[in-house]
């Protein structure tokens, strides 16, 4: 990870860890969570747009970087 995508980061998730107990919480607050939304037998899984895109778009360089620099991540993003 670069240092502009860590001041980034840190910058959007801040230092306090309380503030997203679990993985999941991150994801939607990033928007990289799907949406569920349900009414009787219809169910659809949608994108989230109400997000903070400062960070969605942090996490996506973060892992496009990865996938260029790391054999590790090259061989699980691409499949």
């Amino acid at each position: 990870m670069g240092t502009t995508i860590a001041a980034v980061l840190l910058a959007t998730i801040g230092e306090d860890r309380a503030r997203y107990p679990s993985p999941q919480l991150l994801l939607s607050e990033a928007g990289l969570a799907p949406v569920t939304r349900s009414s009787g037998r219809m169910r659809r899984v949608r994108f989230r747009y109400a997000a903070n895109t400062l960070m969605r778009d942090a996490f996506s360089w973060w892992a496009y970087t990865s996938i260029r620099t790391s054999p590790w991540a090259r061989a699980c993003g691409c499949r």
